[in-house]
């Protein structure tokens, strides 16, 4: 390509992309409604809600919250029929995850979160704060609503941290510890095909090591009459939420002051990009030492990229927090909504209460709720309820 048109082909580039990134700064969505399922584009160019396929999303939603994993909620959707936004039968794990992360299903919109790094291949990349990203809220209808959205992203958070267990395969799967040794309980199946089939929970590495570990295995249904009597008993003791408790998961949660980290950082890569920019418009200027050019540009590039990393970091601890404290807020929400005499089990309840449940060997088994507040119970006083 020729000087000339290389430097056309700039300029309607640039054109371009300030048309686009004015639209983001007006807080104008542009989607490509054709694979967005859920929503069709309005008479005014924004996001309507498509109710036949919205019932999709919220049956998607509605299985991770009773704890499916993305594989279990993949073959639901097949079997009963779902098609993927591609028209397709089968459905990619990668689609559900982004239809699970997706903020335009809680009515809001991020802009530019990709962008063309390369005008002459088009080439987009994830926009990891190299240009500005913007934020537009209660843009149009939810699908999701946005405390669901919200405590959806703290579970794939706490998941991706390593705070609860990946399996998801049963309702149980992934939040019950062995007090002895850590691990997490898992489902095992006794005498298997028989009339005498029967399905417990017990240590996924009772008989790994030297020593067998001697927690108690327990069924479906104990878990779930412990599981209602520990929020029972919870709700008789303190009426709902501990204020003392709640106050040092608020002081733990905060983000002021990694915020004010990261808008310093911000600022710090900003001036170093303005630097980079001034050198190289005055070596276009200016002839100079190449050599030394380079090592200078080398150099703070470097500089930027670093920053920008530990921006990303900080970034990711801010919404590491705001995940958690999203998952508190919709647990105080649904705890405020219980009445004592009328709690029954529901995977949706058990997930939305219980950070995880612990198991001794003395037949303790020990409720741990998203406040942090605890509630231990003896399984064989549960054995006649």
């Amino acid at each position: 390509m020729s000087s000339l048109a290389q430097e056309e082909a700039r300029s309607i580039s640039e054109n371009v992309t300030w048309g686009h990134r004015k639209r983001f700064a007006d807080g104008k969505v542009t989607l490509p409604f054709s694979r967005f399922l859920g929503y069709d584009r309005g008479e005014d160019g924004n996001l309507v809600i498509n109710e036949l396929e919205a019932v999709t999303v919220r049956y998607i939603y509605s299985m991770f919250l009773e704890g499916l994993s993305l594989t279990a909620i993949a073959k639901h959707l097949k079997a009963e029929g779902h098609l993927s936004p591609g028209g397709n039968q089968n459905w990619p794990l990668g689609t559900l995850r982004s239809i699970l992360t997706n903020e335009k299903y809680k009515g809001d919109a991020l802009l530019q979160k990709s962008y063309v790094a390369d005008f002459l291949t088009k080439r987009q990349i994830a926009n990891q704060g190299e240009v500005p990203q913007y934020y537009v809220t209660g843009n149009h209808e939810a699908i999701i609503n946005p405390a669901v959205w919200d405590f959806v992203q703290a579970e794939l958070a706490a998941i991706k941290k390593g705070r609860r267990s990946a399996s998801r395969q049963r309702t149980f799967s992934g939040k019950i510890r062995c007090g002895q040794c850590g691990s997490w309980y898992g489902s095992k199946t006794w005498h298997a095909g028989s009339k005498y089939e029967k399905r417990v929970w017990r240590c996924n590495h009772k008989y790994d090591g030297g020593s067998v570990c001697t927690t108690p295995h327990l069924s479906d249904q104990q878990l779930q009459v412990a599981f209602v009597e520990a929020v029972r008993e919870m709700l008789a003791e303190r009426g709902g939420v501990d204020g003392v408790l709640e106050a040092e998961l608020l002081a733990e949660l905060d983000t002021t002051d990694l915020r004010l980290q990261a808008d310093r950082i911000s600022a710090q890569a900003a001036t170093v990009g303005d630097a980079i920019e001034k050198l190289i418009a005055t070596n276009a200027r200016v002839a100079q030492n190449q050599a030394d050019y380079q090592h200078r540009f080398d150099t703070l590039s470097a500089e930027h990229t670093d920053l920008l990393q530990q921006h990303g970091i900080i970034l990711a601890e801010i919404t590491d927090l705001q995940n958690r404290l999203s998952a508190y807020q919709h647990y105080k929400l649904n705890l405020a909504e219980l009445e004592t005499s009328r709690i029954e089990f529901t995977p949706y309840l058990w997930h939305t209460l219980t950070d995880h449940a612990q198991v001794t060997a003395d037949g303790m088994i020990t409720f741990v709720f998203r406040d942090g507040s605890e509630t231990a119970l003896k399984m064989s006083d549960l054995a006649s309820r």
